[in-house]
């Protein structure tokens, strides 16, 4: 986690600003003076690096959670687990669709066989 955020930080809101948004805003200008859309992309670039610094400032809330103790185990919730669906229908008592009968990995609909 935190090598994961040092490289957020030195790759989006420092190499990113200092290189590409210098080059586009500034040096772009006086190699090419009359250039299309100029602004509307450069916009563009910029809404990015406001995003990266929204996305920045989450990670550096996530690792003080993580390095004060508030948070024991980080868990990975975008995986599909057939296990707790097969305990969630069993108690509701909605039938399983056949593939997680089979024990087959279901992933947005599509049934696919577990494969490592």
């Amino acid at each position: 986690i935190l090598t994961f955020s040092v490289s957020w930080f030195w790759f989006r809101l420092y190499w990113f600003p200092l290189k590409v948004l210098y080059a586009t805003c500034h040096s772009s200008l006086q190699s090419v003076p009359n250039i299309p859309f100029y602004f509307f992309f450069n916009a563009l670039l910029l809404v990015l690096t406001l995003m990266n610094i929204y996305w920045f400032l989450y990670i550096v809330l996530f690792v003080a959670k993580v390095l004060l103790g508030q948070m024991q185990e980080v868990n990975d919730v975008r995986e599909y687990d057939v296990e707790e669906s097969r305990k969630a229908g069993k108690e509701a008592g909605i039938p399983l669709p056949q593939a997680l009968k089979e024990g087959l990995h279901l992933k947005n609909g599509l049934v696919k066989d577990k494969r490592l």
